[in-house]
């Protein structure tokens, strides 16, 4: 062989020896075989889940072809969730014993298969018994026959426990900094918290067990009737706890002080940091609605029972630092008014709450640092508050051809939607480059439903975009847009503006 022809042998083994190390390498990982860890077993939902963890992470994007290699017994076609190393079988049933084998075909993210099927056996047993008072903090009609909801799994009774917190309590208690909190909002206490709220500021007023019998590992809803439970009780906020009648009374975390022993010689309680259910609730007819406006914080006092008007409920507007920052009495139709500068201050004359008492000794508050309900997402944002004045413009269309006349309505209208017929009122139309265009101004005219309709015939050339008339009275600028094309525009164009604009 020459010395030519071995060069280019060597040279073409070194241009394909990149390539041959590849396959080397993919056939040593292929040859690698997947493996399996152990079971994991979640009972935390409503249904069991199985999860089987692997050495290496899984194909995210294989669920279908996982579910043709995996077999149950007792047969069920299983929900299929692929988490980084582990194959998730969702949608078991309680209190049974599976035995799952997954198939040799199964592949891992790289590709690996298992060398064997995996059979494993999993008993999913009972779900853990559970307690929780429903709702975010509500007020409970004093004359409903509805009660507070206790929900429960596997719990046969539940021992439950009212205490009462007095409104002058209620007032200093709160604000954003103050602890411990009264928070309608939070359905669970912390021990700590509980126990300082028992021992300074609460007064037990009923305890006793309720009977919560249901379907095994079924979820149980059932009423307890607190409002006749405190009737005839003085007025108040109320906290219902919660906890397994089955717990002794030495290890409860309800018990008083006085019942309940320490666990240790050094006087620490080993449950002090955990969550016990509990429900702050409000046992009131009178119900409490408020709405801020650029005059003020308004308050609308009715009854639950009859949703008609109170009059002469006492309402107090309750600073951070526990002042009140005012006080008023319901009018016949149940209003009352607190002025903006009221509702402004910072700090510790932050109002934070509103406390209404009515004569008969009934009892109701709101807390006003909680999220407002906003009506914007869903689609009725309404209309920002007006001012002194407010103009409306309504054209007859949205969109006008070179030449045509343009009818626009002006109505200038005070806060309270009345027509404000003595004043005149300056009508601006400028151009789509902004060059004032026209000015127009219009003599006010007599009646309570007055208004004026302007056709603007000579202001609207060849020049297309949108053309903006304004009005124009002591410092108001109002704008709307009139959209329109030349006549050599076959398709309109999508943006028109068929609805009146307030200013």
């Amino acid at each position: 062989m020459t010395k030519t022809a071995l060069g280019r042998i060597v040279r073409k083994s070194a241009l394909f020896l990149p390539f041959t190390a590849l396959l080397m390498c993919s056939t040593a990982a292929m040859a690698e075989p997947m493996r399996f860890l152990r079971t994991l077993l979640n009972t935390g939902g409503k249904t069991p889940e199985l999860c089987l963890r692997f050495a290496d992470a899984l194909d995210s994007q294989a669920g279908p072809h996982y579910a043709d290699h995996v077999q149950i017994t007792p047969g069920l076609r299983p929900d299929i969730r692929i988490s980084d190393h582990d194959l998730c079988l969702g949608g078991l049933s309680w209190s049974t014993r599976y035995r799952i084998t997954i198939s040799n075909g199964i592949h891992d993210a790289n590709g690996r298969i298992l060398a064997q099927p995996v059979t494993v056996s999993m008993a999913t047993g009972d779900r853990k018994p559970t307690l929780s008072l429903a709702g975010d903090g509500f007020i409970l009609p004093r004359r409903s026959v509805a009660g507070l909801d206790v929900q429960t799994i596997n719990m046969d009774s539940v021992r439950l426990s009212v205490w009462r917190l007095s409104p002058n309590a209620v007032q200093n208690m709160t604000g954003q900094e103050v602890y411990p909190k009264v928070d309608t909002t939070e359905t669970s206490l912390e021990t700590y918290e509980f126990n300082r709220l028992r021992d300074t500021r609460l007064s037990q007023v009923w305890s006793g067990t309720l009977e919560t019998k249901g379907a095994r590992n079924g979820s149980v809803v059932t009423a307890f009737p607190i409002a006749k439970l405190v009737e005839g009780q003085k007025p108040g906020l109320y906290l219902v706890t919660a906890e397994n009648a089955r717990t002794p009374r030495s290890e409860s975390r309800i018990a008083t002080s006085e019942d309940k022993p320490t666990d240790s010689s050094d006087g620490y309680d080993s449950d002090y940091g955990s969550a016990i259910a509990a429900h702050w609730v409000n046992v009131s007819d009178t119900a409490l609605t408020t709405m801020r406006g650029a005059d003020g914080l308004h308050v609308f006092a009715r009854a639950f029972s009859t949703a008609l008007p109170l009059k002469g409920v006492t309402i107090r507007l309750v600073s951070q630092g526990g002042d009140d920052l005012g006080r008023a009495v319901s009018d016949n139709e149940g209003q009352v008014v607190f002025p903006v500068a009221l509702t402004r201050g910072k700090g510790v004359n932050q109002p934070v709450s509103l406390i209404a008492t009515s004569p008969n000794g009934d009892f109701s508050t709101v807390s006003l640092t909680q999220a407002w309900f906003d009506f914007s997402d869903r689609g009725a944002e309404g209309h920002p508050a007006p001012g002194p004045q407010q103009t409306v413009i309504v054209t007859d269309r949205g969109i006008y051809r070179p030449g045509e006349t343009v009818n626009a309505t002006f109505l200038l209208r005070n806060p309270q939607g009345k027509a404000l017929d003595t004043l005149p009122l300056t009508v601006i139309l400028r151009r789509p480059d902004g060059v004032k265009a026209q000015t127009l101004t219009l003599k006010p005219q007599e009646g309570e439903d007055s208004s004026t309709v302007l056709p603007f015939r000579q202001a609207l050339p060849k020049e297309a975009g949108p053309w903006r008339p304004m009005s124009t009275r002591l410092c108001l600028l109002l704008v709307v847009r009139l959209f329109w094309c030349r006549i050599s525009c076959r398709r309109l164009s999508p943006l028109i503006l068929n609805r009146p604009k307030r200013f």
